[in-house]
């Protein structure tokens, strides 16, 4: 019995083992985009867990699948539309625009990407190339190429987002703004703007953030600023909560950066990849909806279909939150686009959009202290992990813990600092 339901799981591997991985990968990328916003907030372990996995699982599945689909092209003429999905996973790969890097040691690992970008494209060409000749249908061609085009362009811009995320390069950025901007003229304009806007001023707020994250950059790049590089008695510091509310959406801000692509999105060739991402989807799914799918099998077809019209749907979703983004607002209110800033600003208090820039209340910590007063040799965990070439795992994940900050406390803090930094700056 067991040796007769091994070999009808073999005869289901081989039959549709590719169309399973081809569709766990598309499910990998619908459940990034969903629920990586997690970890803005306050979320179960077991949830973090699972997005930890999918996100390790989404890039091995789509390129253990791109390199097995030349083998299904070859092996008979009812399946050559498995190499139409080439470009798919090579878009799969470059995920979604909510998760880039799960930690910031994959920002680090950007190169490797860029590799294999370089290799997996190169498979993707050769499936396509193999798939040309065998195709009857010239618009399927054509549908084929365009998603090579927009896979080819996402993975590029993950890879591009995950340099621009990494601490190297956010230094870098530091030392080439220096102190310059922190007394740019527009500073007063930001806080001319911001204070004073009454109970419901979220979204002046966010502006004001975005406007002032060149100083949050600098202190993440551990840029030394003293009083006098910070002319504090030039600015109209908000107090009371709009500080703390303030102080969240520079975090968050700072979260886009480091673990999604908003750094890149919001850039002109941001905005070209998704203009062209959009249009080039939308052309393929039409392309390949009158072309004739005779000959081939159902489940492919099926799940062709599938594809293209998730990819569209994940591309309008993708647009729309760049255009409804908060650093879509601050860029029409540096270009003074008043009435378009308007209508979005209009727009994002309606879906209550700025409460989303919270932060979840807590800081993952690395106990210095612990890790000194106690010797991994003395207990079995921390042997155990030594002998494996585990000990600097084992030191990161038992010293280390989430410590919880109460919002009143922080509060508090930030109102007792500003006003010395006022005092000092003053007496300087």
């Amino acid at each position: 019995m067991a040796a007769g339901e091994g070999g009808r799981l073999v005869q289901f591997w081989n039959e549709l083992g590719i169309q399973t991985l081809v569709l766990l990968s598309f499910t990998f990328q619908v459940f990034l985009l969903v629920v990586a916003g997690i970890r803005r907030r306050k979320a179960s372990a077991l949830l973090m867990l699972l997005l930890w996995l999918v996100y390790l699982l989404a890039d091995s599945t789509a390129i253990y699948a791109l390199g097995h689909l030349s083998a299904i092209t070859n092996s008979s003429p009812e399946h050559h539309l498995v190499a139409f999905w080439a470009p798919f996973l090579l878009l799969h790969l470059g995920g979604p625009d909510s998760i880039t890097a799960y930690a910031l040691e994959d920002s680090r690992l950007w190169l490797r990407h860029l590799l294999t970008l370089v290799v997996q494209a190169l498979g993707a060409v050769y499936v396509i190339y193999s798939y040309v000749p065998r195709s009857s249908s010239t618009l399927q061609q054509q549908a084929a190429v365009l998603m090579l085009v927009v896979g080819v362009l996402k993975y590029a811009e993950r890879t591009w987002a995950l340099k621009c995320g990494g601490t190297a390069d956010i230094r870098r950025r530091a030392e080439k703004w220096g102190t310059v901007y922190l007394n740019s003229i527009w500073t007063e304009r930001v806080w001319s703007h911001v204070v004073d806007r009454g109970d419901d001023n979220e979204e002046e707020l966010l502006i004001g953030a975005y406007l002032l994250f060149f100083l949050c950059i600098h202190l993440f790049a551990g840029t030394v600023i003293s009083p006098s590089d910070l002319d504090m008695s030039r600015l109209s510091l908000p107090r009371g909560q709009d500080v703390y509310r303030l102080v969240e959406m520079e975090m968050s801000l700072m979260y886009d950066t480091m673990y999604t692509k908003a750094r890149v999105i919001h850039t002109w060739y941001g905005y070209c990849i998704r203009a062209i991402s959009l249009v080039a989807t939308t052309v393929a799914a039409l392309l390949f909806q009158f072309s004739s799918r005779r000959g081939y099998s159902g489940v492919d077809v099926a799940i062709s279909y599938v594809l293209l019209v998730g990819t569209v749907a994940m591309e309008i979703v993708s647009v729309s939150k760049t255009m409804g983004s908060t650093w879509m607002c601050a860029w029409l209110y540096r270009l003074r686009r008043d009435r378009l800033l308007g209508v979005l600003k209009y727009i994002r208090r309606s879906f209550r959009a700025a409460r989303r820039r919270r932060w979840s209340g807590s800081i993952r910590q690395y106990n210095l202290l612990h890790l000194c007063t106690h010797e991994d040799r003395s207990e079995l965990g921390g042997r155990l992990a030594s002998m494996v070439g585990l000990g600097g795992w084992w030191s990161t994940a038992h010293y280390a813990g989430t410590t919880h900050i109460s919002a009143t406390d922080l509060r508090e803090l930030l109102l007792k600092t500003l006003p010395r930094m006022d005092a000092r700056n003053s007496r300087a």
